[in-house]
Parts: C-alpha cells; structure tokens; sequence
C-alpha cells in the first residue's frame, strides 16, 4: 500500500479519503471559500444557515429556493444567498412548514391547501396527518373556555376553533 501525503500541510493522508488534502484541509478549504465568497456580508445567509434554522437539509434549502418558497434569494453561478432581513422577517412570521403529501388523505388535503382552501382543517379525518392542532384553556367567569389551533402542515395556515 502506498502512503498519500496532503499536498498543503504535508499529513498523511487517511485511506478512502479521495484528493490530494486531507480532511482537515479539505474541512479548511470549503469554510473559507464561503467566506471569501464575494457575495457573502453581513446581510445575507447562506444555504447552510438557512438549512440549520428550518431544521431542514441543505438540498430542500435549494430546492424551495429555485420554486420561488423562500423569500430574499440571490442566486449566483453556484449557490443561493438570501437577504437577512426578509428570510427573519419570513421566519418571525412564521414561515411555512416544508412538507410534502404521503398519502392520498394528505394529497387531498394539499390540493385545497395550494388553492387557498382550509376549510378541511375543520374535519377530524385530518387530524395529525394533515394539520397540527394544539389546545389551549381559558378560565372564564364561571367555565373554562377550551379553544384549538389547527395549524397546517403543508402552509402553517392557522385556523382557531372553540369548543361550545
């Protein structure tokens, strides 16, 4: 077996690993290329940040990006960057929850959600596959007034409903 040596630093390179850097280099160079990047400042995110504040992978990140479904994105030869302020403001607003349908309950549910339409968020068959419904309880003067958010998955559209 032959040993490999990184052509920067001069460590022994780690078997399986491809190029002529090691990991550590490798790690080195592509943190400082996004930061020498000429599009970078202080008002913008990249793919990476974005990704780690939706808690959603880099790949969904720039896909939604090139649909149009997230706000401030500057697109380069390469990669996005996105303007701090509008993905905050986006964000603050509470920005809609990245989901895609997986059964024919929820393809339904997303035909009426992408038509503006959230009247099934009433209806119990959609419960937990379709919205999210979160319940609060209020004293009153002499009862307690029991109230639900639905929130859906495929928009975060927010519906309140009160039990009579």
């Amino acid at each position: 077996m032959i040993n490999r040596y990184c052509m920067k630093c001069g460590r022994l390179i780690v078997p399986g690993v491809s190029g002529n850097l090691c990991l550590k280099c490798k790690l080195d160079r592509s943190s400082e290329s996004e930061e020498r990047s000429p599009y970078y400042s202080d008002l913008l995110y990249t793919v990476r940040d974005i990704a780690l504040k939706l808690g959603v992978s880099e790949r969904t990140v720039r896909r939604k990006a090139h649909a149009g479904r997230i706000p401030g994105a500057v697109p380069t030869d390469k990669q996005y960057f996105f303007d701090r302020k509008e993905v905050d403001e986006w964000i603050k607003a509470g920005q809609p929850i990245f989901r895609v349908p997986t059964s024919p309950i929820q393809e339904k549910a997303y035909a009426m959600c992408t038509s503006n339409d959230h009247s099934w968020m009433a209806e119990e068959e959609y419960d937990g596959n379709s919205y999210i419904r979160e319940s609060q309880a209020d004293m009153g003067q002499n009862s307690i007034i029991i109230s639900f958010v639905h929130t859906c998955y495929f928009c975060g559209h927010k519906e309140h409903f009160q039990l009579d």
